[in-house]
C-alpha cells in the first residue's frame, strides 16, 4: 500500500507531534516530582540505552561498589537500562536513610525474576507490606532472644559430632563444618535426626543459594528491565534466560516444598524429632483443613520454614571458615582467647553458650570476626516508596538501594588498621582505640528489615568459636623448610553470601582434651 507526499508528511508531523507531547510529559512529571531541580548523587556517566551497565561489578561487587564510592564519594548514583541504583558507601549515609528513614526505605524491589525464578516465597525479598510482615512476625516467634536457647539441645549434640570428625579427620576440616551448621539448622527448622536426608537436603538449599547469587546480579537479565520479555517462549533466539530460571524455579520448589512435606509427614506419624524444631510447632498449629485459612497459613508456615535454613547456613559457613583463618594466622590471639576458656572450663567440659557472660575476650573475637569477615558484604537491597530529598540530592522513588556494609567494616574512619585481626578494639581499644561501631548494628541489615535470625547466628557462631578454641590448636601449614605459611581466604566471585574457597590449616586436640572427644 503507497502513500501520497502529503500523506507522508502528514503521518511523519503526527509522528513528531505524539513524541513532543511525551517528551514534554515526562519533563513536567519529573519537574512535579523534583520541583527543586535538584540533581542526583554523583556517579560516572552512562552509555545511551544501557547506562551504568559497564560499571556494575560481576564479581566480588562490595570491593567494585567501593572503587566509585572512593572515585565519587559515598554515595554513588548509577542507572542501568533505566533502572536507577544508589550505592551507600558509609555508615552515615545508611544510618541517615535506612535507618533513620526506614517508613520509606524498607522496600524491597519487584522484579519479573522473582516470579520466573520461583523466589516470590523468600521473605526477604518481598514488599514491605502486610504479607511480609506476617512472614516476619511468625519467624520472630521462633528464633527470637527468648526462643533460641529451645535449641540448644541440638547446637550441643551436633557440636559433639563434629568435634568427634574433626579430631578423627582434621584435614577435613571444611566439609565437617559445612555439615555441623547445615545439620544444626536443618534439625532446628525440621526436626529431621535422619543423617543422610539432612545431608542430601543441604547440597539441594546450597544449589539454590548459589543459582540465586548469580541470578541477582544487575543486569544480569534483560527482562527485569524490559518485563515484557517474560512472554517471550524459550525456544526463540536470545531467550535461553527463560530455561535457566526454570530450572532455579524448579530447585526453589524442592527445596520449599520437598522438607516442609516431610515434615508434615513426620507430624501425622507422632515422629516429631527429638527436640523442638519449628515446622512441627507451626503444623500443629495449622487451622483445620476445612478451614478457609488453611491454605495461606500452610503456604505461611511452609515458607518461614525454608528461609530459616536458606538464610542461616550460608552465612553461618562463611564466617565459620573465616574464624579458622584469623586463628591460624593470629595465634597470639588464639591463646588469649585459649586462657580465658581454660579459667571458666578447667580440662574437664565442654563449653556451654551459658557460659558466654565470662568470656569477654571469646565475645570480642566474635564481634572481630563479624567484622573482619563480613558474611554478607552488601546487604540485601532496599527500595524507597516515595521520591525523597536528601542532602541537596534528589533520590526518585523505586531506586534500588545497595548498602555496602564490607566498606564501612573496613573504612579507617570506623576501625583503625581495619584488615588486621583485633579483637582488643571491642574491649577498650589496646593500641588502636575503641571500635565507633558494633558490627551486630551492621552486618544483619537495616531499619525494618533487620535480620529476624540475628539471635541464633550470632550464638552458633559463638559456641563454635568456644569449642573450636578450648580444644584444638589452630595452625597454618608450613611450607618446604617447616615454616608457617600465611592462611589466604578468598572469597567466591559471586552470590550474596562470600563463601570462602576452600583452604588448608591444621588442627591438633589440645593436651588434656583427648577424653572429651570419644
Amino acid at each position: 500500500m503507497a502513500f501520497s507526499q502529503a500523506t507522508l508528511r502528514l503521518l511523519c508531523l503526527l509522528a513528531a507531534g505524539l513524541a513532543t507531547v511525551a517528551a514534554t510529559k515526562s519533563i513536567v512529571s519529573r519537574r512535579k516530582r523534583n520541583p527543586r531541580r535538584l540533581p542526583y548523587p554523583p556517579g560516572p556517566k552512562g552509555r545511551s540505552f544501557v547506562g551504568n551497565l559497564a560499571q556494575i561489578p560481576r564479581v566480588h561487587a562490595w570491593l567494585g561498589y567501593h572503587e566509585l564510592c572512593k572515585e565519587y564519594g559515598d554515595m554513588v548514583h548509577l542507572n542501568v537500562i533505566g533502572r536507577e541504583i544508589l550505592v551507600l558507601g558509609s555508615m552515615k549515609r545508611v544510618t541517615d536513610l535506612l535507618n533513620g528513614r526506614a517508613v520509606n526505605y524498607s522496600d524491597r524491589p519487584v522484579v519479573p525474576i522473582t516470579e520466573l525464578g520461583g523466589f516470590d516465597w523468600s521473605f526477604p525479598i518481598m514488599p514491605y507490606g502486610p504479607w511480609w510482615r506476617q512472614h516476619r512476625r511468625a519467624f520472630h516467634q521462633h528464633f527470637n532472644q527468648n526462643a533460641v536457647p529451645k535449641y540448644y539441645p541440638i547446637m550441643y549434640e551436633e557440636r559433639d559430632i563434629f568435634l568427634r570428625k574433626l579430631k578423627d579427620d582434621p584435614r577435613d576440616w571444611a566439609e565437617h563444618v559445612h555439615s555441623l551448621f547445615g545439620t544444626t539448622l536443618m534439625r532446628a527448622t525440621y526436626g529431621f535426626d535422619d543423617i543422610g536426608k539432612n545431608a542430601s537436603l543441604i547440597h539441594l538449599a546450597e544449589a539454590v543459594v548459589r543459582r540465586v547469587g548469580g541470578a541477582t546480579i544487575p543486569g544480569r537479565y534483560l527482562v527485569n528491565a524490559f518485563p515484557i520479555l517474560k512472554y517471550v517462549p524459550g525456544w526463540m533466539p536470545g531467550a535461553k534466560f527463560q530455561q535457566e530460571l526454570k530450572d532455579i524455579a524448579q530447585l526453589n520448589h524442592e527445596v520449599v516444598y520437598t522438607p516442609f512435606e516431610d515434615a508434615k509427614t513426620n507430624v501425622a506419624n507422632g515422629q516429631k524429632g527429638r527436640h523442638p524444631n519449628m515446622a512441627s510447632t507451626l503444623i500443629e498449629s495449622l487451622p483445620d483443613q476445612s478451614n478457609s485459612d488453611r491454605a495461606q497459613a500452610e503456604t505461611l508456615a511452609r515458607n518461614v520454614c525454608a528461609i530459616s535454613y536458606i538464610a542461616g547456613s550460608e552465612t553461618s559457613i562463611a564466617s565459620a571458615m573465616a574464624l579458622c583463618c584469623a586463628l591460624a594466622n593470629n595465634p597470639e590471639v588464639q591463646k588469649k582467647a585459649q586462657a580465658e576458656l581454660d579459667i571458666v572450663l578447667g580440662p574437664k567440659r565442654l563449653p556451654l553458650i551459658t557460659d558466654r557472660v565470662e568470656l569477654p575476650y571469646l565475645n570480642a573475637v566474635v564481634k572481630e570476626l563479624a567484622r573482619w569477615y563480613t558474611p554478607a558484604p552488601v546487604a540485601l537491597v532496599h527500595m524507597n516508596k516515595e521520591d525523597d530529598e536528601y542532602d541537596g540530592y534528589f533520590i526518585p522513588k523505586g531506586t534500588t538501594i545497595f548498602p555496602n556494609v564490607w566498606a564501612i567494616m573496613h573504612d579507617p574512619e570506623n576501625f583503625e588498621r581495619p584488615f588486621d585481626f583485633i579483637p582488643e578494639r571491642f574491649l577498650g581499644g589496646g593500641d588502636v582505640g575503641p571500635a565507633t561501631i558494633d558490627p551486630n548494628d551492621t552486618i544483619f541489615g537495616f531499619g525494618r528489615r533487620v535480620c529476624p535470625g540475628k539471635h541464633l547466628a550470632d550464638t552458633v557462631i559463638f559456641l563454635f568459636a568456644a569449642s573450636i578454641l578450648a580444644n584444638f590448636d589452630v595452625s597454618a601449614p608450613n611450607d618446604t623448610d617447616g615454616n608457617p605459611l600465611k592462611v589466604e581466604i578468598t572469597p567466591k566471585e559471586t552470590g550474596a553470601v562470600a563463601m570462602p574457597y576452600p583452604f588448608e590449616c591444621n588442627f591438633t586436640v589440645r593436651p588434656g582434651r583427648e577424653a572429651l572427644h570419644k
